[in-house]
């Protein structure tokens, strides 16, 4: 029987670490700090465990010290347990690392209360695990830890491959490392669950680099290695944030599974935020059969395509299977043949696309690309969303291919967007080329020093802003003005001071769906900013597309780090 989770708004809990757009506090796993280390350590200490599996012995030795350490770690570990891993760890049972725990939510007290702790001593120290380790329990946190893995090897979380039930709950992972190989066809992280196991959630993954998941050849068969994988029947309320992911032959992020098997409420409040994913294969996040998920302030940079077995276009962020309820909001993309792409779905759900910025998209072959084409790559790609409820709103997109093309009837809400400069001759700027059931196109800037084009529906083709509105009733209060980016060269797509969109925009009310006002309801989070977490409206009327103007070239953010509006370069600092 299907399970239906219910979200319950918690109130936000003072946190001084600071949150991506549009991401509640799990009240947990971003500000904890993990227990000291005796300052006498010379005899055991209950609670305080030394583990070294190239010089311990477990013999008469259930602590450990760092003259004499365990050899092992032990199953289960006790609420208020602090283990310092030292060496590289390739101990398993049965085929699998325990890392197994008992923690509570309570204030940390030594052998008797709060999280288990398995941490590296310091960034000097820190120690490697080389097996099949597996997370079970609750309130377990992993913390400093590198992870070497061959060809079968992940860490699970959830999960116990050999049928038994047992949860994992408030588990955290921060400031570990994952590498793999071209023989590795898993991914670093699962965290899923299944109908014979327990439930998985409230797991927060932060501050994580994750690498050479898989053989990273473009054209390579069909591996899945993915960066993180997050699926199952039962798993919910999952952060990922701050993390570097990148070269994985799979994409950088799953989240939901495709099947008869599983549905949308399998997988649900999935958070991903602040993450630098890029040089992966198929998406750098993909999302199948699950619901309630935020993908937002990420960096998605250079996704190939698999070209052999069943082809996987390269994008930013994908989604198939059925998924409901997906926000893919204030992201920078750029660098894949597709930004964001979505397939091979057939029923009623709503998606919502807000406030990204998506630059440098090109087809794997410019020669023989056909704009004509609505499944051919795009900006914004909606194929087979058949029936769906998509809201496109206040993007901003450049030098691309193709704007925003759909080959099916979709139900479209497309306000507040920039599309400027199409750089294949055959793009359009929109292409819905089966028309769609319902569309709205309304305080749009469409803008191009080679002419504009549209098609609307049963290749009905316009040129002009005016002979578009004058046929169609549903497309009003667009321009072709220049939205006059301060700098197209970088790019810095952030508006100039006599930029005609500045003030053009709808504002949240004034929206065909006010999205801003769902999102608030859903998640209990404001996301009424722009990319750059400025407050929207800046001036008289918000802006038309992903940054409003606030009379600055910069912004300082709410880390106390001044970043410019330019969409190239690496990411901002990652953490706190």
């Amino acid at each position: 029987m299907k399970k239906i989770i219910i979200f319950i708004l918690f109130a936000n809990i003072a946190c001084a670490y600071d949150l991506p757009i549009g991401v509640p506090d799990p009240g947990f796993g971003l500000d904890e700090t993990q227990p000291a280390r005796p300052e006498d350590w010379s005899s055991p200490v209950a609670g305080y465990y030394y583990v070294n599996e190239g010089t311990g012995d477990d013999t008469d030795n259930t602590y450990g010290t760092p003259s004499a350490p365990r050899a092992t770690i032990p199953d289960p570990l006790p609420a208020g347990s602090y283990l310092e891993l030292h060496g590289t760890y390739t101990t398993e049972v049965g085929g699998l690392t325990f890392l197994r725990g008992s923690g509570t939510s309570d204030a940390w007290a030594a052998n008797s209360a709060g999280p288990v702790w398995i941490v590296a001593q310091d960034d000097d120290n820190r120690p490697t695990m080389s097996c099949q380790p597996i997370i079970l329990g609750d309130y377990v946190y992993l913390d400093g830890i590198d992870f070497s893995f061959g060809a079968s090897d992940e860490l699970l979380v959830g999960r116990t491959k050999d049928g038994s039930e047992e949860d994992a709950d408030h588990i955290m992972i921060r400031d570990c490392t994952f590498t793999g190989d071209s023989t590795n066809l898993q991914s670093a992280i699962s965290v899923t669950s299944d109908d014979v196991t327990g439930d998985v959630s409230y797991i927060v993954l932060v501050d994580l680099t994750v690498s050479e998941m898989g053989n990273d050849t473009p054209s390579f068969e069909d591996q899945d290695a993915h960066g993180i994988k997050i699926g199952g029947t039962d798993t919910n309320h999952v952060w990922l944030l701050d993390s570097d992911i990148s070269a994985c032959s799979g994409s950088g992020l799953q989240v939901g599974q495709d099947g008869p098997a599983y549905d949308a409420t399998d997988v649900q409040y999935v958070y991903v935020g602040n993450n630098y994913i890029h040089a992966t294969r198929q998406a750098g996040a993909g999302v199948k059969s699950s619901s309630y998920v935020v993908v937002t302030e990420n960096r998605l940079y250079d996704a190939f395509t698999r070209t052999s077995g069943s082809p996987s276009p390269g994008k930013g962020v994908g989604w198939k299977d059925d998924p409901d309820e997906i926000w893919i909001i204030f992201n920078k993309i750029k660098g894949s043949p597709y930004g964001i792409h979505g397939g091979a779905v057939n029923s009623n759900y709503d998606i919502y696309i807000i406030g990204n910025a998506i630059w440098d998209i090109n087809p794997d072959d410019a020669g023989s690309w056909d704009g004509d084409n609505a499944w051919n790559e795009a900006a914004i790609s909606l194929v087979s969303a058949v029936n769906a409820n998509i809201r496109v709103i206040a993007n901003t997109i450049y030098d691309v291919c193709m704007g925003i093309a759909s080959p099916h009837a979709a139900i479209a809400t497309v306000e507040n967007n920039i599309i400027s400069e199409i750089n294949h001759a055959n793009g359009y700027h929109l292409n819905f080329q089966a028309g769609t059931t319902v569309s709205f196109l309304h305080n749009n800037f469409f803008h191009d020093s080679g002419g504009l084009v549209f098609d609307w529906g049963e290749d009905t083709g316009y040129t002009t802003i005016a002979a578009l509105e004058q046929a169609e009733a549903d497309a009003t209060n667009n321009s072709d003005a220049d939205p006059t980016f301060t700098d197209t060269e970088s790019p810095t797509l952030s508006l100039q001071s006599g930029s005609t969109a500045i003030n053009a925009g709808l504002a949240a009310t004034s929206l065909q769906d006010n999205v801003y006002a769902t999102y608030l309801a859903t998640f209990g989070e404001s996301i009424e900013v722009d990319i750059n977490s400025v407050s929207r409206p800046a001036g008289n009327s918000w802006d038309v597309g992903a940054y409003e103007y606030s009379g600055s070239a910069n912004v300082t953010t709410g880390a106390g780090t001044t970043v410019s509006f330019s969409a190239t370069g690496t990411p901002a600092t990652f953490g706190k």
